[in-house]
């Protein structure tokens, strides 16, 4: 009996080519050079955050689109705006006092930007986008908030667009949209005054999660409305009311 490790295996018909064949008598290199001579040609195309013209080798699509950088990359999957402010400074040895040798090193070099929690101008030896461990501590908890949001809105197929927090509450100047009355920046992420994002339109009513459909409200306030229209009830004032 005949098996298929006795049957001969079909080779490239071009001369000098004796790789497995593929289709029409030839090997995968010489089919996609007959048949598809683009298929892997070098290609312009603009990058999906910020639109730079970056030159790609040719292939199937992104989930997210070109990127040009990597910061651009993580933006597109995660919902972080690019830094465009940070730079690499040198950092020069101090001179020494006395004549004595010492060997030669390349420069160290520090990572200069501004916090995106706070706006601070910092220095680091680190590829840091915050000042701080506090600024750090802050970003994750926006970007912890941001990302159940974003979970809620897959849910329900709506559309989303990165979202910060922070910014949202710098935007409605830490004020309740529901009820009008401030908001405590240091409050527990528990309490009834800590800062949250309410949906113009609920999720639940078919809302979107962007910038535009997003305002300030205190959690009480956003517990109380829940998915009805925008107007507070009565009661949910009284309670704020009271905590102040």
């Amino acid at each position: 009996m005949r098996t298929p490790a006795d049957s001969p295996t079909k080779t490239c018909t071009q001369p000098g080519c004796a790789r497995p064949l593929r289709a029409r008598g030839l090997c995968p290199t010489h089919y996609n050079r007959e048949y598809h001579p683009t298929r892997h040609k070098p290609k312009q195309v603009s990058c999906a955050w910020c639109g730079t013209i970056v030159t790609r080798a040719g292939g199937g699509g992104r989930k997210y689109g070109f990127a040009c950088s990597t910061s651009c990359r993580r933006a597109l999957a995660y919902g972080v705006t690019p830094s465009t402010s940070r730079e690499l400074v040198p950092i020069k040895r101090a001179p020494r006092t006395d004549q004595r040798p010492r060997p030669a090193r390349r420069p160290r070099w520090h990572v200069a930007g501004v916090c995106r929690v706070c706006a601070t101008p910092f220095l680091s030896p680190h590829l840091d986008v915050t000042c701080s461990a506090a600024c750090q501590a802050i970003r994750d908890a926006d970007s912890r908030r941001d990302h159940k949001h974003r979970y809620r809105a897959r849910r329900r197929g709506a559309l989303i667009t990165p979202v910060s927090p922070r910014t949202i509450y710098e935007r409605d100047g830490w004020t309740c949209r529901l009820c009008g009355r401030p908001i405590d920046r240091d409050a527990d992420p528990q309490s009834p005054l800590a800062p949250s994002l309410d949906h113009i339109i609920p999720l639940a009513n078919g809302g979107t999660h962007e910038p535009s459909n997003v305002w300030t409200a205190h959690r009480q306030c956003n517990s109380e409305r829940a998915n009805r229209p925008f107007v507070i009830v009565g009661r949910a004032k009284q309670r704020i009311a009271t905590l102040f």
